[in-house]
């Protein structure tokens, strides 16, 4: 009752945390409904005025309560002006930067915090068919980039385990991604994924993916993370016998 009224000047000054812990504690849908439209309205300004810790306890509250995650989606696209540029969706919700900045800084990707806690939060949501179809639509070498970037590697492992993203999805990405494996290998938080990918994979793709790192062999193990990639897949294993290299992989799958 105290608050009520006061959540969109609140959320924009420096009382802005009090009403983040209000969105993490509510329970009542009929209230958070209220809370909800009092700022989805104002995304927007909160963007602008950097106070993008309210925007992410909203999405967490629409994650606890299963409750206004469309219109979530919805009001952050808005606001961040890629409704008509699905493939800038998940770099806009990654940065946090709307559209119009986007295209110029595709080849410098730098993930904000709370844009990637934000993206990880959307993917459990109950239908985060908009955000999947965005990152599939999306230039491997812009997503590939996401990945290797410390907060982004996180968006990845979500998508990966997200009980609400189905197989098929994950089976396109690991996919959509060939061509990007060996960059992915060669950097610490890439490297992380590129395994997790692997041990999601089919036992073709396992092999797709083994087989491109393969042709660089001489490159994987030029760096600390590709050595590593290579022992863990049994890449030269691949290079040397590939009939051999899948024999232990029949083996270790039974």
């Amino acid at each position: 009752k105290y608050f009520k009224g006061k959540l969109p000047e609140m959320a924009g000054n420096e009382f802005n945390f009090t009403i983040q812990r209000l969105f993490d504690f509510v329970s009542n849908k009929e209230i958070f409904e209220e809370m909800f439209n009092a700022l989805s309205v104002n995304f927007s300004s909160l963007l602008q005025n950097n106070k993008t810790g309210v925007i992410l306890s909203i999405s967490k509250a629409c994650e606890r309560l299963s409750f206004k995650q469309g219109q979530f989606i919805q009001s952050l696209v808005k606001a961040l002006e890629c409704e008509k540029s699905q493939n800038h969706v998940i770099p806009c919700i990654a940065t946090l930067l709307p559209s119009s900045a986007i295209e110029a800084s595709l080849n410098n990707i730098e993930v904000h915090l709370h844009g990637s806690l934000i993206l990880q939060n959307i993917m459990n949501f109950n239908k985060p068919i908009k955000i999947v179809q965005s990152l599939l639509e999306m230039k491997p070498q812009v997503l590939s980039d996401i990945f290797c970037h410390q907060k982004g590697s996180r968006i990845a492992d979500t998508f990966l385990e997200s009980k609400f993203i189905g197989e098929k999805s994950r089976e396109k990405l690991i996919k959509h991604l060939e061509g990007m494996y060996l960059k992915m290998a060669l950097s610490k938080n890439g490297s992380h994924v590129l395994e997790k990918l692997y041990h999601a994979a089919l036992e073709p793709q396992k092999e797709m993916i083994v087989s491109e790192l393969a042709e660089r062999l001489n490159q994987l193990n030029g760096s600390g993370c590709g050595k590593i990639i290579n022992y863990k897949l049994n890449v030269e294993v691949y290079a040397k016998n590939a009939n051999q290299w899948r024999s232990y992989l029949g083996r270790s799958s039974k």
